[in-house]
């Protein structure tokens, strides 16, 4: 790059950056209007890219000190009845001092250039609603959100009680059911790729805390009836919320239900299936227990009454219109999140 007082380097970040990348974030906290939120990535920034298939984090360094960071992760999507190849860009911060300097619109260029070499079409966002900068950055190049937002309910994981019925161990015998339970549970949801045998099973090699060790399914005399799998973030992510007032501080750790499905008529076991996760993710020291549900379904209903928050993303997908009469959540991969 040649701009003058622009950074001097653009290159994928290693291993080697985990400290320094952790720290960045640390210094670039998210404005979100009347609060921000601080990101804690120790011990290992890599942890959420360790999850995605097909990632890649960009750095921008100028004299060795790194400055600012883009991650890019490319994702088949289907989207109006279309399977498409895009890139979800996050985990975008720049140091206080560097904004407005266009680095970050380098990092997000140059990440979808070498995306494009896999066959991508388009990038694409999740931002917060409060996140008026970021928005105002994406619309002046003439993107809308879509109409409806994604959302993920961040569970208390201290509101858990034993599971009841039939909740156990899931293992590779149990795929076949699973694989139908999830797809039957999301099938025709915006966003939502029905998974095959073959991509579901490297879902659950990806990454050594994400396994079958993490999923608790019901039996019922039908069999699975209902099943899903957390992931722990590697315990690599604490959030802290904090009011620009100063009356209040919140931190979360949250783990991850990142698949889940049940039979029609099982959302009872479901909720079962929950609290048993609810109950790993305490053994893991994370305090949130979070999952996409969609508002319209009845399992929503019956999760309700429970202590959480909830999350809610504008979804901004350039050169790709909206799907046309959208209705009913939109589906959110917690990986992709």
């Amino acid at each position: 790059m040649d701009r003058g007082d622009e950074v001097t380097e653009i290159r994928e970040a290693t291993a080697d950056d985990n400290d320094a990348l952790i720290e960045l974030e640390r210094q670039s906290p998210l404005d979100l209007g009347d609060r921000t939120l601080v990101f804690d990535r120790s011990p290992n920034f890599f942890a959420h890219q360790e999850m995605q298939e097909h990632s890649r984090v960009l750095v921008a360094e100028e004299e060795g000190r790194l400055v600012a960071v883009v991650a890019g992760a490319w994702q088949d999507v289907m989207i109006d009845g279309q399977q498409r190849r895009l890139l979800y860009v996050h985990q975008g911060r720049t140091l206080p001092e560097y904004r407005r300097r266009h680095v970050a619109t380098d990092l997000v260029i140059r990440n979808f250039l070498l995306a494009r070499e896999e066959d991508v079409e388009r990038p694409y966002w999740l931002i917060s609603p409060d996140n008026s900068t970021s928005l105002a950055s994406i619309r002046q190049i003439g993107v809308e959100n879509w109409p409806v937002d994604g959302s993920i309910d961040g569970f208390d994981v201290t509101a858990r009680r034993p599971p009841g019925g039939e909740v156990g161990a899931l293992g590779s015998d149990d795929l076949p059911r699973v694989l139908e339970l999830v797809n039957a549970t999301h099938r025709g949801r915006e966003m939502f790729l029905p998974y095959t045998m073959e991509s579901l099973q490297r879902r659950l090699q990806q990454c050594g805390s994400y396994s079958w060790q993490q999923w608790r399914g019901y039996r019922s005399r039908q069999g699975v009836v209902a099943a899903a799998g957390m992931w722990d973030f590697n315990r690599s992510l604490k959030i802290t919320e904090r009011s620009k007032s100063g009356d209040s501080v919140h931190v979360s750790a949250p783990a991850f239900v990142l698949d889940y499905g049940y039979r029609e008529g099982a959302e009872e076991a479901m909720v079962e299936v929950f609290f048993a996760l609810m109950e790993a993710a305490a053994q893991a020291e994370r305090n949130e227990l979070s999952i996409a549900l969609p508002v319209e379904r009845r399992l929503h209903a019956l999760m309700a009454g429970l202590p959480h928050s909830t999350t809610l993303f504008h979804i901004l997908t350039p050169g790709i219109p909206t799907p046309k009469g959208i209705e009913g959540s939109v589906y959110l991969d917690p990986v992709y999140v």
